[in-house]
């Protein structure tokens, strides 16, 4: 796994003196992409309604992988930021910040929109201590 190859990456940058390390993780990803499940849940419910938040059509592996990576992070004592916990809870992963097109919080099937970035960096500043 790629992620494996991070120790070499974190001791040369604690060598060089830069303590202050952040990893980020995974962000929730749709296949085959955030606009054509929605599109789908839209179709499929007989009120047309776009879902906030869902489960459907999300890459369960992802949910690992940010498990993974944030003990990597604890084990290598860096830290750790998680798009998958900010986007997600019991209900299901942030689809969409308002109604129109541009208020989608992922673009494709893994990649934040602006409004999507904005939100995570808002929601990071705001919940996260980057003290590490």
């Amino acid at each position: 796994m790629e992620i494996d190859k991070i120790e070499g990456t974190v001791s040369f940058l604690k060598k060089l003196g830069i303590n202050k390390i952040i990893l980020v993780g995974p962000s929730p990803e749709w296949y085959p992409s955030l606009p054509k499940v929605l599109f789908l849940s839209f179709k499929n419910d007989p009120m047309h309604r776009l879902p906030e938040r869902m489960w459907s059509g999300l890459d369960e592996s992802i949910q690992h992988l940010d498990k993974y990576m944030h003990e990597k992070a604890d084990r290598l004592d860096i830290t750790y930021v998680s798009p998958f916990n900010a986007l997600c809870n019991t209900e299901g992963c942030l689809t969409r910040l308002g109604d129109k097109p541009k208020d989608l919080v992922i673009g494709d099937g893994m990649h934040f929109t602006p409004s999507g970035s904005r939100f995570f960096i808002n929601s990071v500043l705001a919940n996260m201590s980057l003290d590490k």
